[in-house]
Parts: C-alpha cells; sequence; structure tokens
C-alpha cells in the first residue's frame, strides 16, 4: 500500500483526543485561574513590576494553550523547536521595545535635532532669567528711544 492509498483510508478514520478530556478541564482550570491572577495584579500595587509579573502570567498561559491545545507536548521536537524559536525573537523584539521606552524619557525633539532634557532645562532657565543691565541697555540704543517722542 503506498502513501497515497493509507491517506485514502486514512480519509474515514475518525482519530480520538490524544488527551483525555480531564486534562482539558485541568489546563482550563488553570487558564481561568492564571486570568484572575492577571487582573489581580492589575488591581496589585507593584509599581514597575506589575509588568514583569503579568508577562510572566502570559507566558504560562500561553505554554499551557501551545502544550495541550496545539499538541505541542506530543509533537515532533522540531515543531517545538519552531515554536520557541519564534517566541525567542518575539522576547528579542519586546526587550528593544522596552529599551527604547525606558530611554525615551531623557530625550527631546528641538527643532529636529535631539537633545537630552537636562541640557533643555538649562537652556530654557537660561532663556528665563532676567536680563542683565548690560543687555538692556544695548537692546535699545537711547538715540532711538528719543526720536520717537
Amino acid at each position: 500500500m503506498n502513501t497515497s492509498e493509507s491517506h485514502a483510508a486514512e480519509a474515514g478514520q475518525v482519530h480520538g483526543h490524544i488527551s483525555a478530556l480531564p486534562t482539558y478541564l485541568a489546563v482550563y482550570a488553570a487558564l481561568v485561574v492564571l486570568t484572575v491572577v492577571t487582573v489581580g495584579v492589575s488591581y496589585a500595587n507593584l509599581g514597575s513590576a506589575s509588568i514583569y509579573v503579568a508577562m510572566l502570567v502570559a507566558i504560562v498561559k500561553a505554554s499551557l494553550v501551545a502544550a495541550y491545545f496545539m499538541h505541542l507536548k506530543y509533537d515532533t521536537g522540531f515543531n517545538a523547536l519552531v515554536f520557541l524559536a519564534s517566541l525567542l525573537f518575539l522576547a528579542l523584539f519586546f526587550s528593544f521595545t522596552m529599551v527604547d521606552l525606558a530611554t525615551r524619557e531623557g530625550i527631546t525633539e528641538t527643532e529636529g535635532n535631539f537633545t537630552l532634557r537636562h541640557d533643555r532645562a538649562a537652556a530654557s532657565a537660561k532663556a528665563a532669567a532676567p536680563p542683565t543691565p548690560a543687555t538692556s541697555a544695548s537692546a535699545a540704543p537711547p538715540a532711538a528711544a528719543s526720536a520717537n517722542e
């Protein structure tokens, strides 16, 4: 029997589930509990750590879905390797975004050039300072002021 005949013979057959129903229900219950944990973390005052805790919970939930509902637990090792490689690149993209967001506060755009904020604050403080008598006298010559009167 060649390959096409064996596939034709299997076409009418129904394949059973790999995992038993209690396994699926246990994974479902774990996903519900982890969802409640995610909501609880959003209300907890964890500061900047809340994003890391939420991402950790999301990774655990995604792993459960991939392992049991996508059947990667029972699949070949190559498919699991491809899946893990895609997660690695996703983590790489997230890390670039987090580094960008973490360093963005210190940079601002001024007339097309990027300057550090502390330089901008020093420049704005210098501009807001009251003019010294030497600069105010040179700004308007007395002869021009008397000609308008």
